[in-house]
């Protein structure tokens, strides 16, 4: 894995990101995040919800035809992906062992949605066929 310490979204991209999953409640959400690698900063891009074909408050399955096209738009444009998100609703705030076992791409960084007594939390982690580790989720104007 490379040593990523960071992954960085502008506001609009968090506003974007969030209005999904607040929409998507009490479902979990699920999405594609675009960008660049800056040294060891993910910097996002852009950002594609994706519907969860499976519409379960525990679980996410992307729309393989969505999640296709996301993929040559993102290959069009010349950007890579470098992160997914998805949404826990019934938590927890971090990965979960199916998170852990399905995940497919070990560079990118999971943002994790979680609700706290009503609000809406997210946390970043990267995660490998083991376990996870956080990495900071930077938001900038």
């Amino acid at each position: 894995m490379d040593p990523i310490s960071a992954i960085e979204l502008s506001s609009q991209q968090w506003d974007d990101i969030y209005i999904d999953v607040a929409n998507q409640y009490p479902e979990e959400a699920c999405g594609l995040v675009a960008g660049k690698f800056l040294q060891t900063i993910l910097r996002a891009q852009l950002v594609f919800p994706v519907e969860n074909v499976l519409h379960s408050p525990v679980v996410f399955r992307m729309d393989p035809l969505a999640q296709l096209k996301v993929l040559e738009q993102i290959e069009e444009q010349n950007l890579l992906l470098i992160g997914i998100y998805h949404s826990h609703p019934q938590g927890p705030d971090h990965p979960s062992e199916k998170d852990i076992s399905e995940a497919a791409y070990p560079d990118l960084v999971h943002l994790i949605f979680s609700r706290t007594q009503g609000d809406w939390h997210c946390r970043a982690f990267r995660i490998n066929v083991t376990d996870f580790h956080e990495v900071n989720l930077q938001i900038t104007a």
